[in-house]
């Protein structure tokens, strides 16, 4: 197996990008396929073991985090982004990470890779810490604007995802929303309530964002726009108490790791034919050595085509 990296993707690429690629090294059995500007790579890898492992792919161009996603992967054909799904698509690796611009990672792994029969529109799911064990929160990024049908295909996907990965048997769903009560929430919210009840689901009803980590839902549905801000948030709040208590040299009477989104690497791009996985922006080279190890887990384990399996049990065609 070959994990392909964009080095290039990042506020801090290449630099962390391939410090957290060698350090994966040490615990996967994995060889990575760094792809950027050889040059620069090269300037990273003086003194580092495992090189042996490490294989480049020359790119001279990569898309900027303030580019328009679809314009750049049209314009750019060399760009990282583009040339690590090609060859994810030409099956010369077996994953693709990046921390570069999320909505270049899904374009360019629809355009390469295709969509999975059925679905109309990808989803990231980001795998969060709860106070009793993980859950799953889809959609934390990929799509702005949703229509319901998409809300019930990401509720789908995350449940198949729940099973398959989290070995969590019927899994609980629930829909973010400003309230719990049924008529809480804009007309997509809504309307999404309405379809979940009458699905088949182990639908718990609406999850408000205080309740997101109280494992009340092992998958809470949304939008991607709602779901990036509440990551987003969450994020923010875990960094500035992990500050506070560090600046107050407090004892922290909990695991600190379970604050750091950074132990979670990135969500995985769901509804494609191929295993991407995304990272924060301003991923540290800990947050790209844990993407690499989920995709090395995902990949080993084949997590992807178990959760095939469990999306075929459930779908109706994804359609509603």
């Amino acid at each position: 197996m070959k994990i392909a990296v964009d080095a290039m993707g990042g506020d801090y690429a290449p630099k962390e990008i391939i410090k957290g690629a060698l350090e994966a090294l040490q615990d996967i059995e994995e060889d990575i396929v760094l792809i950027g500007d050889k040059k620069e790579i090269n300037k990273f890898l003086k003194g580092y073991e495992f090189l042996d492992r490490i294989e480049i792919f020359h790119s001279p161009e990569k898309v900027y985090m303030d580019e328009s996603p679809t314009k750049a992967i049209l314009k750019k054909k060399n760009s990282s982004i583009k040339i690590a799904f090609e060859l994810l698509n030409q099956k010369k690796v077996d994953a693709v990470v990046s921390a570069g611009n999320s909505g270049a990672f899904v374009a360019s792994a629809i355009f390469n890779l295709g969509l999975i029969k059925g679905i109309e529109k990808p989803a990231i799911a980001s795998i969060l810490p709860g106070k009793k064990g993980r859950f799953i929160l889809i959609d934390s990024g990929a799509n702005v604007d949703c229509k319901v049908q998409n809300l019930y295909q990401f509720a789908l996907m995350g449940s198949a995802l729940a099973s398959s990965f989290l070995n969590i048997e019927e899994p609980k769903i629930g829909l973010l929303s400003i309230g719990e009560e049924e008529n809480k929430g804009n007309r997509l919210v809504r309307q999404g309530h309405d379809l979940f009840k009458k699905s088949n689901f182990n639908f718990v009803g609406n999850v408000e964002g205080t309740s997101i980590f109280e494992n009340v839902a092992d998958v809470i549905v949304c939008d991607g726009f709602v779901g990036n801000i509440a990551l987003k948030i969450a994020e923010g709040t875990a960094q500035y108490i992990k500050d506070w208590i560090l600046k107050k040299e407090t004892l922290l009477l909990m695991d600190s790791n379970k604050l750091d989104y950074e132990e979670y690497g990135g969500g995985v791009l769901l509804g494609i034919n191929g295993l991407g996985i995304i990272c924060h922006g301003r991923s540290s080279s800990k947050a790209i050595k844990n993407a690499i190890i989920m995709a090395s887990i995902f990949f080993r384990n084949n997590i992807l085509d178990k959760f095939l399996a469990e999306l075929s049990n459930m779908g109706d065609g994804y359609g509603r």
